[in-house]
């Protein structure tokens, strides 16, 4: 009311009310329409809105720390048996004419000496297993000099275990792996919507239908179209 717009620290009024009663989703709808109305403020912040995408190598930790975070943080690889070979008979590989992922049998087809390092599942139980092996507390830069083949699923290891959103936590080299599933997952950051799958390989999307034209845009309900209504209910 307009009493409480009176008030001082109005946005962050409006913000603790959202964190204290909205759904993630609706707090940060309410943080962009705080940030909107400060253009000139904030345009400028988007240029310093990245992060890296390396990953890094910590050596000085230790091989029982190293044990620990994939205990903690890779858990969910580590309960599928790789051991069995149906757990990883697929691979993922790059397609020479459109440089697109392709997904190939491991078993029956060509290739998967050229793989894709996608099977973080099945390099984290490895390299479990390993650790395990070694009875000795060395650090991790020992180990990785010792066995090479180990050290990018290590620096992942150690990279990602910040970002509790950083890996798809499911087998994706799995013989019932349907990469139709992996398209729907990423295609729904882009928007897309009323999926029409034609295989487990492909599917037809629906991209901003509903949007308003540039003609359109106006009315008190333009921003609102990508929000579904809900409908009325009648009682019998």
């Amino acid at each position: 009311n307009e009493e409480n717009i009176k008030q001082p620290l109005i946005w962050e009024r409006i913000l603790r009310f959202a964190e204290a009663n909205f759904s993630l989703e609706g707090q940060e709808l309410t943080v962009s329409l705080l940030l909107e109305s400060h253009g000139k403020l904030v345009d400028e912040l988007a240029d310093d809105m990245q992060t890296s995408t390396g990953i890094e190598l910590e050596p000085s930790m230790s091989l029982n720390q190293l044990g620990e975070l994939l205990q903690k943080s890779f858990n969910w690889a580590l309960e599928i048996d790789f051991d069995d070979p149906e757990k990883q008979r697929r691979f993922w590989y790059y397609s020479e004419e459109k440089l697109e992922p392709r997904f190939g049998d491991r078993y029956a087809d060509p290739g998967a000496e050229q793989e894709m390092p996608l099977a973080v599942g099945r390099d984290v139980f490895l390299l479990n297993k390993k650790i395990k092996s070694v009875t000795d507390d060395i650090s991790v830069g020992t180990f990785v000099q010792n066995h090479p083949e180990f050290r990018n699923i290590v620096r992942r290891v150690q990279t990602v275990v910040r970002f509790p959103y950083a890996e798809i936590r499911d087998n994706i080299v799995d013989a019932e792996m349907r990469p139709i599933d992996l398209l729907r997952f990423k295609l729904a950051f882009f928007g897309a919507s009323k999926f029409d799958p034609k295989s487990d390989l492909w599917t037809r999307i629906t991209l901003f239908q509903g949007a308003p034209l540039p003609d359109q845009f106006v009315g008190n309900d333009s921003d609102e179209w990508a929000f579904p209504f809900c409908p009325d209910i009648v009682a019998a």
